[in-house]
């Protein structure tokens, strides 16, 4: 099976991986569409709210990857195509040989870091349940039950979690479409598996199992498939090396602060608002939040489809490739997110009453404040996405200084304006940091190509 779709997409590898994108966006929604209904008619709305809120706490521990992934599919990208004497754009990347003898290293110094942060991360599953969950509404009395039910979650989240490793190695040897394609399948497996469990009544506890059945079938497809493209070829190195553990967690540390900054931007606002404005303010820009982040997503399909080979180029010395493919990037991206931007504005209206009703969604200048925040906030992380996969993250600081700055102008604003305080504050908050420093640090590597030189390539990209 591996083998026919590599020989159907190996020359289209950026477009294999935006449909394979696609297609794992279509298997989310469409199972999240599915099960959440069987889940609400068969547990009730008290054993469903329990469920969901124990998937969002999970969700949570997701950012115990503190961007080890990002780094190392980078590096995969740069050690697998690196010639011999070109210079390296970011010192973010390391000489650690070429080849599969430099994956090799690469990769046994990774899974050592992927199985401690495991272990802490199960660690602080076992603290959040025996001391932190007693003392809130959610899980005021533990039974056996529950205890089934939450280090259910932990070993798939366990699992999840080590998945990644063999995906991040597909990511920067350019076969993303795998990786997608596979997590696409399991979305899949996982509704299924869920809704058969809710069919048979075994509750949260079947819930909860066939999650983990789901991610152990993911774990294998992964890693099968790791061995499979490298041929046998990827061989860990004898013994972790001290130094290169240590080099990843250094680069990896701008990575988490990064995707932390994002979290305080894009998945607390809404909580907030609750908090702020109380519960009835929430459903209608819980639902412009919705449709952005979807239509964000798929756009975004297509940009870091391109970035593993980006940094291949680069890395080969094939700067005027390099190039290319970043400016087409960006300009067809670019255009992309601003329909998107006027859709928001012009059609989503339209479309919500449709498919909600009437008077549930916002409107006037609540929405164009929103359009044009999803805009600029948007065009200001593409060029950022080059930049990280040239080998440099200057985004850390400012991208948390941006979430700060959200939650801060929410909390002043949102009190006094109503709704109106969510999209003004984000506004405000990236026109002060990435609007600005993202085309800044993207023009410094577009100079730092240029000025070592447009070699002629000597193969075509991806």
């Amino acid at each position: 099976m591996i083998g026919w779709i590599n020989s159907s997409f190996l020359k289209r590898q950026a477009g294999a991986a935006t449909l394979a994108g696609w297609w794992q966006q279509l298997c989310a929604i469409g199972g999240v569409g599915v099960t959440i209904p069987v889940v609400i008619d068969t547990l009730g709305n008290k054993e469903a709210g329990l469920w969901f809120s124990l998937q969002g706490l999970i969700a949570i521990f997701s950012l115990s990857d503190f961007g080890f992934s990002m780094a190392i599919s980078r590096q995969v990208a740069h050690s697998f195509k690196v010639n011999d004497g070109v210079p390296l754009l970011s010192s973010d990347l390391f000489d650690i040989g070429s080849g599969w003898d430099g994956l090799g290293v690469l990769y046994s110094a990774s899974r050592t870091i992927f199985v401690r942060v495991m272990l802490i991360s199960i660690f602080l599953f076992i603290i959040s349940y025996q001391l932190i969950l007693p003392r809130t509404n959610l899980l005021p009395h533990r039974t056996l039950e529950t205890a089934l039910v939450w280090y259910l979650l932990a070993g798939s989240f366990a699992l999840l979690f080590l998945t990644r490793l063999s995906q991040s190695f597909l990511d920067g040897l350019g076969y993303m479409y795998i990786g997608r394609g596979i997590s696409g399948f399991y979305q899949l497996v996982s509704s299924l598996l869920s809704i058969v469990a809710l069919r048979l009544n075994f509750g949260l506890t079947g819930l909860a199992a066939a999650l983990l059945i789901a991610s152990s079938i993911q774990l294998w497809a992964m890693h099968s498939s790791l061995n499979r493209v490298s041929a046998g070829k990827l061989v860990p190195s004898h013994g972790a090396s001290g130094t290169l553990v240590a080099k990843l967690w250094k680069v990896s540390v701008p990575f988490g602060i990064t995707n932390t900054g994002g979290y305080l931007v894009g998945a607390v606002q809404v909580p907030m608002l609750g908090a702020l404005l109380g519960p009835a303010a929430v459903a209608p820009i819980y639902i412009a939040f919705r449709i952005s982040q979807a239509l964000n997503a798929s756009v975004l399909q297509i940009v870091t489809a391109q970035l593993p080979f980006f940094t291949q180029q680069c890395a080969q010395g094939h700067w005027m490739l390099a190039k290319k493919r970043m400016l087409h990037t960006l300009i067809i991206s670019g255009a992309l997110q601003v329909s998107i931007a006027l859709g928001l504005y012009f059609a989503s209206p339209g479309f919500v009453d449709w498919w909600v009703g009437a008077g549930h969604y916002i409107a006037g200048p609540v929405l164009l404040l929103f359009s044009i925040n999803y805009a600029l906030t948007c065009l200001a992380g593409l060029p950022a996405q080059f930049v990280l996969a040239s080998g440099r993250n200057p985004f850390a600081v400012s991208t948390l200084i941006h979430g700060v700055l959200t939650l801060t102008g929410m909390v002043f604003l949102c009190p006094r304006l109503g709704l109106l305080g969510l999209p003004l504050s984000g506004l405000l908050a990236i026109m002060a940091t990435n609007f600005w420093l993202s085309p800044l640090e993207a023009w410094k590597t577009w100079h730092n190509m240029r000025r070592l030189g447009n070699s002629v390539p000597t193969a075509q990209g991806a």
